[in-house]
C-alpha cells in the first residue's frame, strides 16, 4: 500500500507543481509497482509483462491484458511530451484509482 500512497502525493503535487510530467509519470509507475507487489514479486511481475506486451501475447488473461495495456499507457506518457495536463493528469487519477481497485481486489479487501 506505500506504492499507491506514493501514488497519490505524486499526483496531487503535479496538479500545482510546473514539473507535472514527471510526476505523473512517477505516480502510474508507482501505482503499476503496487500491482506487482500484490502479485507477489515486482521484479518477476515486470519481466512476464514485458515479454508478453513484446510479444504481444495476453493468453486469454484479463489481468495480463490490463498489465500490458497499463506498461503501454505509462510507455506512451513518458515518450509523448505533447500531451495536454489535463488529460495527462485525467490518466494518472485513472491509473492510480485502477490499481487502487485491483490491489484491493488481490488483497480480499474490497468494499
Amino acid at each position: 500500500l506505500r506504492c499507491l500512497r506514493e501514488a497519490e502525493i505524486d499526483l496531487r503535487e503535479a496538479e500545482t507543481s510546473p514539473l507535472w510530467r514527471p510526476l505523473c509519470v512517477s505516480a502510474m509507475r508507482r501505482a503499476q509497482s503496487a500491482i506487482y507487489h500484490a502479485l507477489g514479486d515486482r521484479e518477476f511481475m515486470e519481466r512476464i509483462v514485458g515479454a508478453a506486451a513484446e510479444a504481444h501475447v495476453d493468453g486469454g488473461d484479463p489481468l495480463l491484458a490490463f498489465l500490458i495495456r497499463l506498461e503501454t499507457l505509462i510507455d506512451g506518457c513518458s515518450l509523448d511530451w505533447g500531451v495536454a495536463r489535463e488529460k495527462l493528469l485525467r490518466e494518472t487519477r485513472s491509473v492510480v484509482d485502477s490499481a487502487s481497485k485491483v490491489v484491493k481486489l488481490i488483497s480480499g479487501k474490497f468494499e
